[in-house]
C-alpha cells in the first residue's frame, strides 16, 4: 500500500536537506578537501583519505555516526564529471527483529523533521513482507526542487551471497541524478 501526503505548514522547513558533513549537492569532488568535518571524519577517525588528484565516482567510509545513530557505512556519489549528487549511509542485519526498530525509529525521527512542512511532501511504501517477495519497504519525502530523502529497508543479498535485511537512508539531488546517468550512459 502506498500512502502520499502533503503538507501545509507556515513557518516551516520548505526543502530536504542537502548539505551533509560541510559537503553540498552539486559541489565539485575537490571541495571535500575545503570540508573540515569531512575530512577530519574519513582521514582522522578512520585512517581513510581521498586521492586529490583522481576523482572518484563514491566515496565510502566505514563505521559512521551520522544523525544520532551508528552506520556500516557512509557514501558520497560523483557523476562521472565529479559533481556530488547523492549521499548514503547503511548497515546491514541478520533479523528483522533487529532492523525493523530501527526503520521505524528514523521514520519517526524524519517525520519529525519533514513531515508537516510546507512544500514537502511524503510517500511511504509500507508493505513488506519477504516470504512473499516484496522485499523493501520505504518511505520518501520530496521538496519540489528535486531534492529527495528516502529510508529504505531491504532484504536482499549480501556480497556473501547470504541473505541481509539493509537498513539505508538515502538523501539524492533527483536533477544532478539525472544528469549523472546521461553522463554514465555517454561513456558506454
Amino acid at each position: 500500500m502506498i500512502l502520499v501526503l502533503s503538507s501545509a505548514a507556515a513557518f516551516a522547513q520548505t526543502k530536504v536537506q542537502n548539505k551533509f558533513l560541510g559537503l553540498e549537492m552539486g559541489q565539485p569532488y575537490k571541495a571535500i578537501f575545503e570540508c573540515p568535518e569531512l575530512m577530519e571524519t574519513a582521514s582522522n577517525n578512520y585512517n581513510w583519505s581521498p586521492l586529490k588528484d583522481v576523482p572518484a565516482r563514491c566515496i565510502q567510509i566505514p563505521s559512521v555516526s551520522f544523525g544520532g545513530r551508528y552506520w556500516n557505512y557512509m557514501e558520497y556519489s560523483f557523476s562521472p564529471s565529479g559533481i556530488f549528487y547523492k549521499f548514503r549511509v547503511y548497515s546491514d542485519y541478520d533479523s528483522p527483529k533487529d532492523a525493523e526498530p530501527r526503520y521505524t525509529s528514523l521514520m519517526s525521527d524524519l517525520d519529525l523533521k519533514y513531515l508537516g512542512k510546507s512544500g514537502i511532501t511524503r510517500e511511504e511504501d509500507d508493505s513488506f513482507n519477504p516470504k512473499s517477495g516484496d522485499s523493501e519497504r520505504s518511505v520518501t519525502y520530496r521538496d519540489g526542487q528535486g531534492m529527495e530523502c528516502r529510508l529504505v529497508l531491504e532484504y536482499s543479498q549480501s556480497t556473501n551471497n547470504g541473505m541481509t535485511y539493509f537498513l539505508m537512508l538515502y538523501y539524492i539531488d533527483t536533477k544532478l541524478e539525472a544528469a549523472a546517468k546521461a553522463e554514465f550512459v555517454k561513456e558506454l
